[in-house]
């Protein structure tokens, strides 16, 4: 079954995003008639366990079809019990922030290898006003150095966000 035959079947909830008319960083494409700037493909899924659908997303990020330079998971349900070595897609770093308390939650981001990144450590539990109003969410962030970028850029800042369903919808308003 392809990769895109799954999609349909149920498997990954996914969308794969990409600025229009961009070809993706990876692929050596050497056609850039609709843009100078040649940017990273990015596929967010909330993937409600990853554990069990490693192999379909290493089938996704295989395909010719897709072929995603930054894949981004929320819900992963991963805890410091499940070592990164479980984790691991090959051509891939990988970058995970556990729920610590309770069940569920959890973000993870799997970047190629042919992209420079580091993961950013940001404290976010307080706003300006010291209201500790983020720390209920899961966020990562990275630093991304792709080899081309347009020139205005040194670095992408990518910053994984996962709410859960039980936060005050009040609170969500007030960010």
């Amino acid at each position: 079954m392809t990769p895109i035959a799954l999609l349909r079947k149920g498997g990954l909830d996914c969308g794969l995003v990409k600025a229009a008319g961009m070809p993706p960083l990876s692929h050596g494409v050497s056609d850039r008639s609709h843009s100078n700037v040649v940017l990273p493909t990015l596929l967010l899924s909330n993937c409600n366990h990853v554990l069990n659908k490693l192999e379909e997303l290493s089938l996704l990020v295989s395909d010719n079809n897709l072929l995603p330079d930054i894949v981004c998971l929320t819900e992963t349900w991963l805890s410091v019990l499940v070592p990164d070595s479980v984790c691991n897609l090959a051509g891939f770093h990988h970058f995970r922030k556990d729920r610590t308390e309770g069940l569920g939650g959890g973000v993870m981001c799997f970047v190629r290898n042919t992209i420079k990144v580091e993961q950013a450590v940001v404290d976010i539990s307080h706003d300006v006003s010291g209201d500790s109003k983020f720390t209920d969410f899961e966020v990562l962030w990275l630093l991304l150095r792709p080899i081309i970028l347009p020139r205005p850029l040194s670095k992408l800042i990518l910053v994984i966000v996962y709410c859960p369903p039980w936060y005050d919808v009040a609170r969500k308003k007030s960010l």
